[in-house]
């Protein structure tokens, strides 16, 4: 839960932020939107680079990651069959077919946890920064009216988590 005193306090400085057209004259504006973006732009370049480079690194490894979400498909539908079916078949060939789904699993999971924690997830965040900045460079408005908006959001989603 976060303190409405807080949520208070992001709204006002984004307030400041985003009136910063009405403080500073065109000049003034352009010289600190010129830092911001100095400062924006390297962060978006290494996002970008990191990007690229996990897709090369998916792209590599992409045989691997295609032939465990086979195994696994394949090991859930096998699953499926045998909750239906199982009555049906002899208990040995149950406990066998399902003793081999599960090393199956277990020899699978380790390269999509791999795949999730190495790729996936800095992924994502990677592209989550890159937007950020992204929007910070391209904000019509200019970069300090983009990072009082983005304070502002960020108050709305603290609103948000307080709803019971």
């Amino acid at each position: 839960m976060v303190k409405d005193s807080t949520i208070l306090l992001l709204q006002f400085t984004a307030t400041l932020f985003m009136a910063a057209d009405y403080f500073f004259d065109g000049k003034q504006r352009d010289r600190i939107n010129g830092l911001i973006q100095r400062v924006t732009q390297p962060i978006h370049d290494s996002a970008d680079d990191d990007m690229k480079d996990l897709i090369a690194t998916a792209g590599q490894q992409w045989i691997g990651l295609f032939l465990a979400l086979a195994f696994l498909i394949f090991a859930l539908l096998a699953n499926v069959f045998l909750k239906k079916y199982g009555t049906l078949l002899p208990v040995w060939f149950v406990i066998t077919a399902s003793l081999v789904f599960l090393m199956l699993l277990s020899g699978i999971l380790p390269k999509l946890a791999y795949f999730a924690t190495r790729i996936v997830v800095p992924f994502a965040l990677a592209a989550g920064t890159r937007t950020i900045a992204l929007f910070l460079l391209r904000c019509p408005k200019g970069s300090v009216f983009g990072i009082g908006f983005l304070i502002l959001m960020t108050s709305f989603v603290c609103r948000v988590l307080n709803l019971k």
